[in-house]
């Protein structure tokens, strides 16, 4: 009687297990089946040095399905085959990907994306990708990598966005002002300072004054030196190369790290910049030491318009 009471209690638990044991079996197979959709990065670097259009198509479909871990991995090594093939097509091919997973708004791609569309930028016939930045002119809200992105990439339809900011912009500090009887000029946040930055990449000279009073008036010499001196790769005009000439010809340095060791040249930062912007730059590199300063001082000297 004890056994086929034993018997019945297993059959019972069976009956009730089963059912989830089907349907955990199901999840696994479908879980096994989708990841063995996507392929391995080494799979992927063999088919996109195979077939270029094949495996970009491929890295495309991958990056649909993806986890976000996943998709920081592809991104990140796309963005390593570009250094080393610097083929102009291809550049164009994947910052359209890049754009693509920017438009997503996800934290975890959002800024490694955004880093890489604006790296992009000075290494691509820009309007060949920038129709592709049209869904985020549909926007109620910007955020600053939004307006820097359609700025540098000239999207059309932007400029007239940007002169309504300018304007909020503007009618803000007349309000300020006038309720400060007239003070001078409050320090610009993040946002204000990327609409003054983009006006003048525009060419509106009251922004580019601004901005470059703003650089000398609201940062110490080290936050303007090794940061703020990066804004002005986006204004690009001759406003711009002549006030980083007085800083390439500065003796200037940053303060020492090792007692042992000077601190860098301000001229080095000015350098990098005016590296960007100049075409027929001397030098190509990223980071200039004392030899190449003097020799970049020379070449400016001779080369006076």
């Amino acid at each position: 009687m004890g056994y086929h009471k034993s018997m019945k209690n297993i059959l019972v638990n069976i009956f009730i297990i089963l059912p989830f044991l089907c349907i955990n079996l199901t999840v696994a197979l479908a879980n096994e089946k989708d990841t063995g959709s996507h392929m391995s990065i080494g799979a992927l670097t063999t088919l996109l040095q195979n077939d270029t259009s094949q495996g970009l198509a491929k890295v495309k479909k991958d990056l649909e399905t993806s986890p976000v871990i996943q998709r920081r991995e592809i991104l990140t090594w796309l963005m390593q085959d570009s250094y080393q093939r610097k083929n102009t097509e291809f550049n164009v091919q994947i910052t359209k990907i890049f754009i693509e997973e920017y438009l997503r708004k996800e934290p975890e791609t959002l800024l490694l994306t955004y880093e890489w569309i604006l790296e992009l930028s000075y290494k691509i016939p820009k309007k060949k990708v920038s129709r592709e930045f049209e869904p985020l002119l549909k926007q109620v809200n910007f955020i600053n990598e939004d307006i820097i992105l359609m700025g540098v990439y000239d999207v059309s339809g932007f400029k007239k966005v940007l002169d309504e900011l300018y304007v909020i912009q503007l009618n803000k500090e007349k309000k300020v002002q006038k309720e400060n009887k007239g003070a001078v000029k409050p320090a610009l946040n993040t946002s204000e300072w990327t609409i003054f930055l983009l006006q003048a990449r525009y060419g509106n000279q009251n922004a580019i004054k601004r901005i470059l009073w703003h650089m000398e008036k609201d940062y110490d010499d080290i936050v303007r030196v090794t940061r703020k001196f990066k804004d002005l790769k986006l204004m690009g005009n001759d406003d711009v190369k002549n006030y980083l000439l007085t800083y390439l010809y500065s003796e200037k340095r940053l303060p020492q790290i090792k007692s042992n060791v000077k601190g860098s040249l301000y001229a080095s930062y000015a350098a990098q910049v005016l590296s960007v912007l100049d075409e027929k730059f001397p030098i190509k590199k990223e980071r200039f030491n004392e030899e190449d300063i003097v020799r970049i001082r020379q070449w400016y000297t001779q080369n006076k318009e």
